[in-house]
């Protein structure tokens, strides 16, 4: 059985071009039912990474204002959503990479009215991207504890 890796193409290329994911929905097929049926290599390598999911969530988390979390790490965080305590599940999160210089704004669920790539546009201008539920700095222009503290309180206000 196939593991499949968290680059593996999906259905969209981004050159607009069409896939056949035969092959990716037999082998994501396959991985469910052994996970269904316990298997035991598929159970450890997910506890695995829902360790080290934990660990990230506590060693990225910088602070929390509202309805907003604020992380600091250089590997993705935008996906982690909850307090290292468990506590508290917020709306949004900005994401802030040292090693890159990047912001990354999303939202765990749509809310009306706010669009992420609105936000990060109406601060950083036209370069920087996204869409309503995730945006970020233009590539390649390194942001600034300024520029975080400017999207966390944007974010703040129309949350």
């Amino acid at each position: 059985m196939v593991v499949m890796e968290r680059n593996t193409p999906l259905f969209r290329p981004r050159d607009g071009s069409v896939i056949d994911a035969t092959d990716y929905m037999a082998d994501a097929s396959n991985i469910l039912g052994a996970v269904l049926a316990d298997d035991p290599g598929l159970l450890a390598l997910g506890e695995e990474w829902r360790s080290k999911k934990e660990e990230l969530n506590k060693s990225s988390f910088f602070e929390c204002v509202n309805d907003v979390i604020v992380r600091v790490h250089t590997e993705f965080v935008n996906g982690l959503y909850t307090d290292p305590d468990g506590c508290h599940v917020a709306k949004a999160v900005v994401g802030y990479n040292p090693e890159r210089g990047s912001v990354t704004i999303s939202l765990a669920d749509p809310v009306l009215g706010v669009s992420c790539v609105e936000i990060a546009q109406a601060l950083w201008g036209p370069l920087a991207g996204g869409r309503a539920g995730i945006a970020g700095s233009p590539r390649g222009k390194r942001m600034c504890l300024d520029d975080l503290v400017k999207v966390r309180d944007a974010l703040v206000t129309v949350l």
